[in-house]
């Protein structure tokens, strides 16, 4: 899915992955384009060709509920779809069983969607779709469907998630199918009369799609109904899009954090401005669940750095940061989600509470910044989505039952100064995007995210292949004259590209055999005489060497396709011991 070769695929010659992510039904690429615009990619693989005049038919589906198709791209064995940056809000972040959605809203999202499901099933080239609420985004009112597959020609099976989405709706929970009535008996109070018998049939095998949206077209409401209060979560599915499961509710938004492992007050370890910083504490708080946000007032001239202890229940998720007053202001929800790496180390305690540190950076035109660590110390997770205009007058913490906030304090930064360097603590790395998890000295990269490297320093990282002829690793360098160099690492070998109009290949090494997927990976650069890569795994070893100099490199940017293990290295690899 990652090839880097422009002959076998057409647009990682045109486009740079910049994030990926991973959906219940596919992949989304969060892509930059040579001229800086930005789009998502959906690649859909393929069994077999598709017909003559497909391009056109795709070209010209403008469906109100389909992000827009701008272009499309043939592969050998697969079609992207190239969509605009869209906004809204996910599906599955919005409803849960405290926040449900309005009945008369719910089947009128779910009517459309239904209508939907008919119309792509009657184009020239029949598309599919799942109806999880993981892959559906709302724009207000306006739901939009991410990911498609070409019916009879792509991999795929018959969904029938279209089934639950009633249910999800109006009871805020997951059908059991193992235990639906039970489950039924318990939940039913919250779904209207009127709906009850619709809600029934669509779990009816024997009810298609066509009968189940008839019904729902009968349904008389008997009386006015209120709309549940809900925490506002907007999403800007953008190319800048960091983990959607963990800030389901802000993706636009960048979030880094600091690499030091000790928990140290803030005015010890924070930039140092010669007096010119202040401290404010801020009250404790404790929240009931209700979705009602406690306020924390920054008075900064040019930057806050906001450290709170926090202290989440196990039935007290989601944990909620708004970075504003208003209610359409970006959100960061927290969720306990099992993919995210900090669920690799953030235990509860014996009472099944979840201890942290956590800490926000808020600088104007930069990232804002977020940090998650053990009070112990022994590890820290970061995270980073895009940056903001301007520091936000105001900061609102909301929380599910039983939430505390203490050892609140707000530092008024007078000069932001060296405030990114020193939340990184002196490391050669930090985050750009996604998130990474510090643990034992080093920083794990989670599944496409970002690493901005400084050019002078020597850097070693670890990885495990995927299998196929993927691409594995991506390593980019902005030179200070000319056009950037980009590093593709392949399961048989590393090119290096220089990324102009049309990616050029300068030096290509290729390895003795191919790696092996699954395996430790060690990939090691150094700057000191020319760009020089080198690449072990196990015996199977190889080195590319470009001639630059030193001068030249002003940035480095690391893209992990999967975990990526950076360490600090203290020797640059060695060309004799390599060759």
């Amino acid at each position: 899915m990652f090839s880097a070769d422009a002959s076998q695929k057409n647009y990682l010659a045109r486009y740079c992955i910049e994030d990926v992510i991973t959906l219940s039904s596919g992949q989304l690429l969060m892509a930059r384009a040579l001229d800086g615009s930005r789009y998502i990619l959906q690649e859909i693989r393929l069994r077999r060709a598709l017909p003559p005049g497909f391009e056109m038919v795709l070209r010209h589906l403008d469906h109100p509920h389909l992000p827009k198709i701008v272009e499309v791209l043939e592969e050998a064995d697969s079609v992207v779809l190239v969509h605009p940056p869209l906004s809204g809000e996910p599906l599955s972040m919005l409803v849960n069983e405290k926040n449900v959605m309005h009945p008369m809203k719910s089947l009128e999202i779910f009517r459309k969607l239904l209508r939907t499901l008919l119309d792509l099933n009657r184009l020239p080239l029949p598309l599919g779709t799942t109806l999880d609420p993981r892959n559906i985004i709302m724009d207000g009112d306006h739901p939009y469907l991410l990911v498609v597959h070409f019916k009879h020609f792509s991999p795929s099976h018959e969904d029938e998630r279209w089934r639950e989405l009633l249910f999800f709706l109006l009871t805020g929970e997951r059908p059991d199918r193992n235990s639906l009535e039970k489950q039924w008996e318990r939940v039913q109070h919250r779904i209207p009369p009127e709906m009850q018998p619709l809600v029934r049939n669509c779990f009816d095998k024997d009810k298609g799609i066509e009968e189940i949206l008839s019904q729902s077209s009968n349904i008389q409401w008997e009386r006015a109904r209120v709309q549940n209060k809900r925490i506002s979560k907007r999403v800007v599915f953008s190319a800048t899009m960091a983990s959607l499961l963990v800030f389901g509710s802000i993706v636009g938004y960048q979030v880094a954090m600091q690499a030091s492992l000790q928990k140290k007050p803030l005015d010890q370890t924070v930039i140092a401005q010669q007096g010119q910083n202040v401290d404010q504490p801020f009250s404790t708080m404790r929240f009931d669940g209700s979705g009602s946000f406690q306020p924390v007032i920054i008075k900064a001239t040019d930057g806050a750095w906001i450290r709170f202890h926090v202290n989440v229940p196990e039935s007290g998720w989601p944990l909620v940061v708004r970075l504003g007053s208003t209610p359409d202001a970006p959100t960061i929800s927290i969720q306990k989600e099992e993919e995210p790496l900090i669920w690799e180390v953030w235990d509860s305690d014996k009472n099944g509470n979840y201890e942290a540190q956590m800490e926000i950076l808020l600088l104007p035109r930069q990232p804002v910044r977020l940090a998650l660590s053990d009070p112990e110390g022994e590890w820290k997770w970061m995270a980073a989505t895009s940056s903001i205009d301007s520091v936000p007058t105001e900061l609102n913490l909301s929380g599910g039952d039983g939430v505390s906030v203490t050892e609140g304090v707000v530092r008024s930064l007078a000069r932001s100064g060296d405030a990114a360097t020193s939340w990184n603590k002196g490391l050669p790395w930090s985050l750009v995007r996604g998130e990474a998890l510090i643990k034992e000295g080093k920083w794990t990269l989670g599944a496409g995210s970002v690493a901005t490297v400084r050019p002078d320093a020597p850097v070693s990282l670890t990885y495990r292949p995927r299998s196929g002829r993927q691409a594995q690793l991506m390593m980019e360098w902005e030179l200070n004259q000319g056009d950037p160099l980009r590093l593709v690492v392949k399961s048989d070998g590393m090119t290096l590209f220089r990324m102009g109009r049309q990616p050029v290949p300068l030096q290509k090494q290729s390895f003795k055999q191919r790696l092996r997927p699954g395996r430790n990976t060690i990939v090691s650069v150094s700057v000191d005489d020319g760009l020089t890569v080198y690449l072990q795994q196990g015996r199977n070893a190889a080195t590319l060497v470009h001639p630059l100099p030193a001068d030249q490199l002003s940035s480095a940017k690391i893209s992990a396709m999967r975990q990526t293990v950076l360490t600090k290295t203290s020797q640059p690899p060695s060309r004799e011991g390599q060759k």
